[in-house]
């Protein structure tokens, strides 16, 4: 949508996972100004298997045949964005492998947490449906395994270290080019989860360390939670923020507002439900200050 008749955007080589996931006619309008008065261009939507996207209904003359920016580096100039690069792509043969590990033992049990004495900050554990196998992984490994659910789609579990708990790239990478879901465990009531048809979205460390706390008195007829990150941060991707407020308030409303990095201001982010487990999230670009306030 135009934020004003001289709005200029080009979507170039855009991969969905979804084609339903754009409007057909493609553009809105906004504040009077509408899309044909804009600059928009659109080339070479596809499916994420390369199949093109049928536009036959966009906005008339914003779909072009040829690459109206043939070279990105006009644009970049001597500035190389951190998610884009022109020559790598992921090693497809590479990315299929299964987790690498020294030591596996046939167990029909769960998963037990791995301990470290020392050098890597995260740990994790998964086993795969299809091998009924624990696996242990060492601390020189990538420490992620992937657990593969009856669907068909992935998973992998990281419990991060208590403190900054930085999610990092090394544990990602050979992942990049699949649809992962990603779990990430603060441990101390706080969760994120990332869905990501391509998880080479995140090309940079992030730190998402969080803490959560009760405040009384802020609000009559409500129960108040606190979480503060270590650091505010825009994120690369729409994270799912998870939160453990207590059994105890099953079923109850919960209303979820979050501090806008840019201006300041807390924004009424959602208006949820404690589910069965006592938890509750929301969908977030940004790791900034969250207020909870569970009605009574």
């Amino acid at each position: 949508r135009p934020w004003r008749q001289s709005a200029t955007v080009t979507f170039i080589n855009t991969k969905l996972a979804d084609s339903s996931l754009i409007e057909a006619v493609g553009w809105n309008s906004m504040s009077g100004s509408t899309p044909e008065e804009a600059n928009y261009t659109e080339y070479n939507t596809t499916l994420l298997d390369g199949t093109p996207v049928n536009t036959s209904n966009r906005t008339a003359g914003t779909v072009v045949t040829e690459n109206p920016i043939p070279d990105l580096q006009v644009v970049f100039e001597d500035w190389t964005p951190v998610y884009y690069n022109l020559e790598e792509k992921p090693d497809e043969d590479e990315s299929a492998e299964e987790p690498e590990s020294s030591t596996e033992e046939e167990s029909t049990e769960e998963p037990e947490s791995i301990t470290k004495e020392e050098s890597s900050e995260e740990e994790s554990t998964a086993s795969t449906s299809t091998t009924s196998q624990t696996v242990r992984i060492e601390d020189d490994k990538t420490p992620l395994a992937e657990t593969v659910i009856a669907e068909g789609s992935e998973s992998i579990n990281v419990n991060l270290a208590k403190g900054q708990s930085i999610l990092r790239v090394k544990l990602l990478e050979k992942y990049y080019g699949r649809h992962m879901y990603v779990m990430a465990h603060l441990g101390n009531g706080i969760g994120f989860t990332i869905d990501s048809p391509d998880l080479s979205v995140i090309r940079q460390d992030i730190q998402l360390g969080a803490s959560m706390s009760s405040v009384d008195g802020f609000a009559d007829g409500f129960i108040t939670y606190r979480i503060t990150p270590v650091k505010e941060t825009v994120l690369p991707h729409v994270f799912g923020m998870h939160m453990y407020v207590g059994n105890e308030y099953v079923g109850a409303t919960a209303y979820i507002f979050s501090k806008d990095i840019m201006t300041g201001e807390f924004v009424r982010r959602s208006i949820t439900t404690v589910n069965e487990i006592g938890n509750i999230a929301f969908m977030t670009s940004e790791l900034s200050e969250v207020m909870v306030l569970i009605a009574e």
